[in-house]
């Protein structure tokens, strides 16, 4: 079958894991950051569809506190 069909080490495994958390981790506080260094404003007349509203609802909340930052981090942990 080829060299593909080899078994992935098991450091490679434990290695994958911590870094998508770290990525995941990362990527929430790095979209906090940015988000509130340059706030994004609406052209005139544009409206926001219901997807979009319940989304930065969901966002806004999920990021408003280091507490849920951390829940979150440690729910990826675990899912992982």
């Amino acid at each position: 079958m080829g060299p593909y069909m080899r078994p992935i080490p098991i450091g490679a495994v434990a290695a994958i894991d911590f870094l998508s958390a770290g990525c995941f981790r990362y990527h929430a506080v790095g979209c906090l950051r940015f988000i509130r260094r340059e706030p994004y404003d609406h052209e005139a007349g544009e409206v926001e569809d219901r997807s979009t509203r319940l989304y930065r609802w969901f966002m806004g909340k999920l990021l408003d506190t280091r507490r849920s930052l951390v829940v979150v981090s440690l729910g990826l942990v675990v899912v992982l």
